[in-house]
């Protein structure tokens, strides 16, 4: 046996002898508890190809409405997309349910259904069922003497073949005992004979066993593999390219020892803060970056693939400084220090002219949540809508310095992707940034080239 999802409420297994997965429900539970393992038998089926799937939950006796919608909106199809054909359902005598209690009328109408007093019986059918074939003697005999078995004179065509398989299995199927199994079985194997399929493979194996091979395949299967498999290398290939990129990025690239990061609905051309970091302050291996990443908005603009998680990524190299614009600035409250202490060095050491350029940006505690709120509306997901916000501080904090001189920003490689709001700028620092003085000094160096 292997590959054992195990939890306090679902145990799922795949059965490798019987090539089936097995699920035994333990005790109730709701909502993704209970629907992540029925999921992972649909995985495990598709995977490995399986036609069965055994069901014990006789550990329960309920399932909420909700999930007894999922297991038929969602569940079913999917393990019929996976393949399955049949589900044995644990039933002890003592405690039989009706077929028409949940889930036994939803199976009944995608599955074949078949009820079994344990695990072990619902098992001990299936081996039984692989280890009966078709009889030795049906197995030998010619193509004249499986059309004859079949019932049909020796010249018949394939029609009729066709026809004559069609009636017998109808007839087989309809009895559950193992002499009907028995002659379903040896009535498959004459089939395969009578059409000609069976003696096709021979001379066809027959064939390929005297052609040359490389690796155990021939040309043309290495052909018809290659048609059907290229993907596969590709992937192979890509792989292979990412592992060695994030060896090298991991173990031999110096690591990063400063950082400048953009994020909002703009991009960043040039190398201006290369410039800055390497030339004005001596750093090796800055780390710059920008993400065109689009807040919620009533100006129809839409976010790029992954660009949350690209603006999230950002933060992993510990930046320096963070540059947002405006209508991105507050969503990345909790990230940013209070910058008035930064503000106050600024009014000191820029000139007057500059210094005026600069408008502080403030976001409290319930600010930032009512932006979430809105976020989290918008994407669908009230559940973590937070209602209660007399907790959170109505204090403003200065996040950002904010800069809106168009020529600065076209100065430092800025192109402004917002169809209705004026190019901007925000200047914070990250709070888990390496070096605070380090910060302060960026910020200063690029603010001196306002005057």
């Amino acid at each position: 046996m292997e590959e054992i999802y195990d939890s306090e409420s679902f145990t799922s297994r795949y059965d490798k002898d019987a090539n089936c997965a097995v699920l035994t429900v333990k005790k109730h539970v709701e909502s993704e508890q209970y629907r992540t393992p029925l999921m992972n038998v649909a995985e495990v089926i598709r995977k490995h190809k399986s036609t069965d799937l055994i069901i014990d939950r006789s550990g329960i006796s309920e399932v909420n409405e909700n999930d007894r919608k999922w297991v038929s909106r969602v569940f079913l199809p999917a393990l019929e997309k996976a393949g399955c054909k049949r589900v044995f359902m644990v039933m002890p005598e003592e405690n039989e349910k009706g077929d028409d209690e949940f889930p036994c009328s939803e199976l009944i109408e995608k599955f074949a259904f078949v009820k079994t007093s344990s695990v072990d019986e619902a098992l001990e059918r299936i081996m039984k069922e692989k280890a009966s074939g078709p009889s030795e003697e049906i197995l030998s005999m010619t193509r004249k003497q499986a059309i004859e078995y079949m019932g049909l004179p020796s010249d018949a065509n394939d029609y009729l073949i066709d026809e004559k398989f069609w009636q017998l299995s109808k007839r087989y199927r309809k009895e559950n005992d193992p002499e009907s199994e028995q002659k379903l079985n040896d009535l498959s194997a004459a089939y395969d004979i009578a059409t000609g399929r069976r003696d096709k493979r021979v001379k066809a194996e027959k064939v390929r066993e005297e052609k040359k091979k490389f690796l155990g395949k021939t040309s043309d299967e290495w052909k018809n593999h290659f048609a059907y498999t290229w993907y596969k290398y590709l992937i192979g290939i890509i792989i292979l390219v990412s592992a060695l990129n994030i060896g090298y990025n991991m173990f031999i690239k110096p690591k990063t020892d400063s950082g400048i990061v953009s994020i909002g609905h703009f991009i960043l051309e040039g190398d201006y803060y290369e410039t800055l970091l390497t030339e004005k302050m001596d750093y090796k291996n800055p780390y710059v970056n920008c993400v065109d990443y689009v807040v919620p908005n009533d100006q129809g603009e839409v976010n790029g693939a992954y660009a949350e998680q690209s603006a999230t990524a950002c933060f992993y190299c510990d930046p320096n400084v963070v540059v947002f614009d405006s209508e991105t600035c507050c969503y990345y409250y909790e990230y940013l220090i209070d910058m008035s202490d930064m503000y106050e060095r600024l009014r000191s050491e820029l000139s007057p002219e500059a210094f005026a350029k600069l408008t502080p940006v403030y976001c409290s505690e319930v600010d930032y949540m009512e932006l979430l709120n809105g976020y989290n509306i918008k994407m669908g997901m009230e559940d973590s809508v937070v209602e209660d916000l007399s907790e959170y501080s109505t204090e403003p904090v200065m996040i950002g310095i904010m800069v809106k001189d168009e020529d600065f920003y076209r100065r430092l490689g800025y192109q402004n992707c917002w169809p209705k709001t004026a190019p901007s700028l925000v200047f914070t620092i990250y709070q888990q940034s390496r070096d605070m003085a380090a910060s302060e000094d960026m910020i200063l160096l690029i603010m001196k080239d306002l005057a």
